[in-house]
């Protein structure tokens, strides 16, 4: 049976939330700021339940269970988030140069992904 973790503070915000936390896992976060004030969040999903759920996928993920990465953006402080792309790919994290925003990660070799336009794409 899996447990309810206690929030650190009394107000947060929800980023993703599994809809079967025990067939879906969500874990591996990443968070960064653009010089925008925009904030991007990347996480992976595996587990047994993500072949079953749409979007690109990573086939040998955690376990032998397919894995996914999400990329969410907020423009708010974080009170709300869209998603905006999913990756076949885990263990990333977003980072920026002045030539943009990079999320890195790999997929058995390195992978990398790149927007230039503060996260839109």
């Amino acid at each position: 049976m899996i447990s309810a973790i206690r929030p650190l503070a009394d107000q947060y915000t929800t980023v993703y939330a599994s809809p079967d936390p025990e067939t879906i896992f969500a874990y591996s976060p990443g968070l960064c700021r653009l010089s925008s004030g925009r904030l991007v969040a990347t996480l992976d999903i595996g587990g047994p339940g993500v072949q079953d759920l749409p979007g690109v996928k990573y086939p040998r993920g955690e376990a032998g269970y397919a894995s996914q990465g999400k990329v969410y953006t907020s423009d708010d402080q974080g009170r709300t988030w869209q998603h905006r792309v999913d990756y076949p790919y885990k263990h990333a994290r977003p980072f920026v140069t002045e030539n943009g925003l990079y999320v890195l990660g790999h997929a058995g070799d390195l992978m990398i992904t790149h927007s230039n336009d503060d996260g839109e794409t």
